[in-house]
């Protein structure tokens, strides 16, 4: 039997109009994630861009603290200087803690040369020739600022037959300063002094292909997708299942940024920092790297098969990866001796703790399954 044309047309007409209303929804979610995404690359290239070696973090806890209290969040700081954040939850008994690092490597001045160059003693784990031919800002006590570039003393090929084979080493690198300085006496007039913090241009980048290249992507990378995290919590006014505190830790670079200020009813502990790339890794820069084992051993494996059941339900690319080389603030928290299940995850970066590289992508999945992390019930 032939059916009626005008409801044939009718039909037709639901169809297109279900289907441009389904076109329109799936670009408007589209925009939104771009819109999120390029708010968080914003809030990196900030973070990166304030000089925050370990030890000397002031400013850019200063500038997290401000994000955070625009929200309408309550936060504290520590006696070690870093920042507690606080969401309430429906279970008050239980907690979970999340933690990202603001410190980055940098160095200090060891040593006034008498030719008016600055020897260096690094802080964090890196060597001598990541830094080689890079710009510096040495500040000193009174927040005076100068520019320099670290190079080896025998750079010159013209001069020195070794320049190529002399070994990157405390004793051959050193600072020019971007002042007239002839003599050790030239440069403490500017009132540089032994133990000054000398910080890297971090020479941040967003490329069209989706690429952002920078130093110290360890671990503001992570500490801008905390940032983004709490924000879209607040936004949605999504109550989450536990209060939940945010940590962001300001000496992880030298082992122990996160060990301490964790509540008693803490049961689950998440750091967010980097995954690692190199040979034999499964970590790439477009994934979310879920930690397995570091050099402290293995992870809670209750709470990592959490987070690839997490990551699989809500089509999240990850990696599972082992990082041997590697301590996280959840590892240095055991450590210290809290009873809490340990997770580590983070958006993969490429040549750690050197010129460093991830892809929009990594950022995007790790930032999902966070999302999804914090709403979910905990291990019982």
């Amino acid at each position: 039997m032939c059916r009626n044309p005008i409801l044939i047309l009718y039909d037709l007409e639901v169809y297109y109009r279900k289907e441009r209303l389904s076109i329109i929804s799936e670009r408007k979610r589209v925009t939104l994630s771009i819109n999120k995404t390029n708010e968080m690359l914003e809030i990196l290239k900030k973070l990166v861009s304030i000089p925050s070696p370990t030890g000397n973090t002031n400013e850019v806890i200063h500038f997290v603290e401000t994000y955070l209290n625009n929200l309408q969040i309550e936060t504290k700081r520590n006696h070690k200087g870093g920042l507690i954040a606080t969401l309430p939850g429906q279970d008050v008994l239980h907690h979970r803690m999340l933690t990202a690092h603001v410190d980055t490597l940098g160095a200090m001045v060891k040593e006034i040369k008498p030719n008016g160059r600055l020897k260096l003693d690094l802080i964090g784990g890196f060597k001598y020739n990541s830094i080689e031919g890079e710009y510096c800002i040495i500040e000193t006590s009174s927040q005076k600022k100068y520019t320099g570039t670290i190079l080896m003393h025998q750079t010159s090929v013209h001069v020195y037959k070794d320049a190529e084979k002399a070994e990157r080493s405390q004793e051959n690198m050193e600072i020019r300063i971007d002042e007239v300085v002839r003599n050790e006496e030239d440069v403490r007039a500017l009132g540089i002094e032994v133990g000054d913090f000398v910080s890297f241009d971090p020479r941040v980048e967003l490329t069209n292909s989706g690429f952002i290249k920078s130093r110290h992507l360890d671990d503001k990378a992570s500490v801008a997708l905390l940032l983004q995290l709490i924000k879209r919590l607040v936004e949605k006014n999504i109550q989450l299942p536990y209060t939940t505190h945010f940590l962001i830790s300001n000496n992880e670079e030298i082992g122990y940024g996160g060990n301490s200020n964790i509540p008693a009813e803490t049961v689950e502990y998440l750091a967010v920092d980097m995954g690692a790339m190199g040979d034999g890794q499964s970590t790439d820069e477009y994934t979310v790297s879920i930690c397995t084992k570091d050099a402290s051993g293995p992870y809670h494996l209750g709470l990592r098969k959490r987070l690839v059941q997490l990551a699989e339900e809500n089509r999240v690319d990850y990696k599972l990866d082992i990082y041997p080389y590697y301590g996280s603030d959840a590892s240095a928290a055991l450590r210290a001796g809290h009873d809490i299940i340990h997770g580590l995850i983070g958006p993969g970066i490429d040549s750690s703790h050197a010129f460093e590289r991830t892809h929009k992508k990594s950022l995007e999945n790790t930032a999902k399954l966070l999302f999804h992390y914090v709403q979910k019930p905990m291990l019982s």
